[in-house]
């Protein structure tokens, strides 16, 4: 047996070229390889490659949140020792434990519990910038996991401790948390695990390290010679999010689908080297990057190189087709208004058009005269007749469809009306511009494009458009949340929402908001504008216990006696207990039929907001598509008072527009029968006719 003597990056370099042969060509997500292949580097145990499950996200979060500084809490000095400290302090983030420190054991002996247990109570009190890297105590997941319920939320759990008493099941309490972590399923772990999946994150983001010693730019996006590094989700307003477990993930490609003007040396993902990719022609191999940069595949037929570029150009409308992709930019639409507050808001209902009873009839006819019993699919062909009056044709098409969440934060929140901090506006709005949000997700099944508005948040956030009102509104529990001017402004800005996604093509509208506390103006506005007790119409929100509801309704009842606004006068209403949030959305609704849109109301905070502008600009209503029925108490009267009917029933409560999306496939296998079926006259079946009685 030969005994090389070699430095330490080549056996680096070698170690890690063993751990690729193999692994046999298994393809690991982009992401997650450096991270798996690491640890298997550490522990010589391939079966990482299996139980190492990570959530959504879980790498890039990670990422982020080194490079804001967090700290990173580990439960064992080992562990600790093992963190590489000076690349993480380069990112402004240090490596703590606090296991051994005398407060904690003294604690610890106090409640008769573990140490670990009392360090996750004094790591938390950092803030919720914090990594855990948890490779030793059980109880420490369990420790956090009783604080996540409790409304904390780290940026991630590492979770990967070793040994046999409840660490399987620590770890799957983890996993079920919702917060973004990494953990190794079953009984193997260990603090070198924890700590070497940190220096994974960090050799991922560090030039002067990477997989196998190579530059970790190079890892990640080729070498230096042509290829950019990537926009991260949400600093363009055209960042797609693209993801394919068994050939790649690229989520930051700032190319496609428009490759006009971009320079293919430069190109940093698949689909420009591989159109036959996204026509469903893959090869079922895998890339890697040659030391020029370029991505090469070790089977395919089209050669990820520059010279397939205007290849991919030919056939670039048949790509972004099939990857359902249409999302436009939006450009500012100029509007003459004259008139200001009241005056401006009489004038939009003057100039909102009728429904069109000519479109509707022909509607009505056309459906009739397909081959299927009269009225057979019900209230989905209400909706198309609707829609098609609200087109004023009874060409339907809803192909083009936007999602506009606005986003804004409630002064109310102070009173302690949820279970979070405000700050999770920002948290959530940021990952409803990268398109990571629940809405996102399942906005891209039914190919919807989602855009975010700050209408009124305590923070900026990138990729988020900016068109705030203020800083959050005030507390309304204390006074007027809003002043008059205040919330026609928010209104106006609403109505540009509505007009600039009409005047980029989209032919409806999903609303959706996101606001921590809004819940809490929705119930008031509910209370007010509908003559119902407070106790009525609010509900648990986003899951409070017995006592934060007691504490939301009586603030809420606080604040409606405090304000005593006008129920005949639902500006009033609007701008003394309502939010930005709300009062852009009542834009949206007044936008989108001045513009012949149909806008679908999506849950509670979306359907108070329909009621207030129903009241303020009345024709704004005849735009309106009940979507779903909300599980807060007062969602059913709302829709009731608007003369609507929901046609989903499944007791979401969710927010972001999420409710309203579910209706748009039911409405595409509606309009596939409106537009494709076979009539009555070409069968040769004679057509139906009412005979009276209920059959239609």
């Amino acid at each position: 047996m030969t005994i090389r003597n070699l430095p330490p990056r080549e056996i680096e370099n070698e170690s890690f070229a063993i751990i690729e042969e193999e692994l046999k060509g298994r393809i690991l997500p982009e992401d997650q390889a450096p991270v798996i292949k690491r640890v298997i580097h550490t522990t010589a145990d391939f079966s990482f490659a299996d139980t190492l499950w990570f959530s959504e996200d879980a790498v890039w979060l990670a990422k982020e949140a080194i490079r804001g500084g967090a700290t990173v809490v580990t439960d064992t000095q080992m562990g600790l020792s093992g963190i590489n400290k000076k690349t993480l302090e380069r990112f402004g983030g240090q490596a703590v434990c606090y296991m051994s420190d005398p407060d904690v054991a003294e604690e610890a002996k106090k409640q008769g519990c573990t140490r670990a247990r009392v360090s996750m109570d004094k790591a938390a009190r950092l803030g919720e910038n914090v990594i855990y890297a948890i490779g030793n105590a059980p109880t420490a997941l369990i420790r956090l996991r009783e604080l996540i319920d409790e409304g904390y939320r780290p940026k991630l759990i590492i979770g990967v401790p070793v040994g046999f008493v409840n660490v399987v099941a620590s770890k799957e309490l983890i996993i079920e948390s919702g917060v973004p972590c990494i953990v190794a399923r079953g009984r193997k772990g260990g603090s070198n695990v924890a700590a070497c999946i940190v220096n994974a994150l960090l050799y991922a983001m560090d030039e002067t390290r990477g997989e196998g010693g190579a530059s970790g730019k190079a890892a990640l996006n080729g070498s230096s010679e042509g290829l950019q590094e990537s926009a991260q989700p949400g600093t363009h307003q055209q960042a797609y999010i693209h993801n394919s477990s068994s050939f790649f993930q690229n989520r930051d490609c700032r190319y496609f689908p428009c490759h006009e003007g971009a320079d293919p040396n430069t190109f940093n993902c698949l689909y420009c080297y591989c159109p036959l990719y996204m026509l469903g022609e893959r090869c079922g191999g895998h890339f890697r990057y040659t030391k020029k940069g370029i991505k090469d595949c070790t089977l395919c037929t089209v050669p990820h190189q520059p010279d397939a570029a205007e290849y991919v150009r030919t056939r670039f409308a048949e790509i972004a087709e099939r990857a359902g992709i249409h999302r436009s930019e939006l450009s500012p639409v100029k509007e003459e208004e004259t008139e200001t507050g009241r005056a401006l808001l009489a004038r939009w209902n003057g100039e909102i058009p009728a429904l069109s009873e000519d479109a509707m009839v022909r509607a009505r006819a056309h459906w009739d005269s397909i081959a299927k019993p009269l009225h057979g699919l019900g209230k989905l062909e209400d909706l198309v007749v609707r829609i098609a009056g609200i087109e004023g044709s009874e060409n339907v098409s809803i192909n083009k469809r936007a999602v506009a969440v606005l986003c804004a934060d409630n002064g109310i929140v102070a009173e302690g009306v949820t279970q979070t901090d405000a700050s999770v506006t920002a948290t959530m709005a940021s990952r409803v511009a990268g398109l990571r949000s629940s809405v996102c997700l399942m906005a891209k099944t039914v190919h919807a494009d989602v855009f975010a508005f700050d209408m009124g948040m305590l923070h900026r956030v990138e990729g988020v458009r900016d068109m705030h009102v203020a800083d959050g509104t005030a507390n309304m529990a204390e006074g007027p949340a809003m002043t008059e001017e205040q919330a026609v402004r928010a209104i106006k800005n609403g109505v540009t929402v509505a007009r600039e996604l009409a005047s980029a093509g989209y032919r409806v509208i999903v609303t959706g908001e996101m606001g921590i506390g809004n819940t809490s103006s929705a119930s008031a506005l509910a209370a007010v504008l509908l003559g119902l007790p407070v106790d009525m119409v609010t509900g648990r929100g986003a899951g409070l216990s017995d006592e934060g509801l007691a504490r939301k309704r009586k603030a809420i009842e606080k604040a409606i006696e405090v304000n005593r606004a006008d129920p005949a006068d639902a500006l009033d209403v609007l701008a003394k207990l309502g939010g930005f949030d709300l009062a852009g959305m009542v834009g949206v609704y007044i936008g989108a039929a001045l513009s012949r849109v149909p806008v679908l109301i999506d849950g509670f905070p979306s359907s108070a907001a329909a009621l207030a502008a129903a009241r303020i600009v009345p024709n704004c209503a005849q735009a309106m598509i009940a979507s779903h029925c909300s599980k807060e108490p007062a969602a059913q009267a709302i829709l009731k008072e608007l003369g609507l009917d929901a046609l989903i029933y499944a007791d979401m409560k969710l927010g972001e527009g999420t409710g309203a999306v579910l209706l748009l496939p039911m409405l595409d296998a509606a309009l596939s029968v409106y537009n494709s079926a076979v009539s009555f006259e070409e069968t040769g079946i004679p057509q139906y006719t009412p005979q009276g009685g209920n059959a239609t």
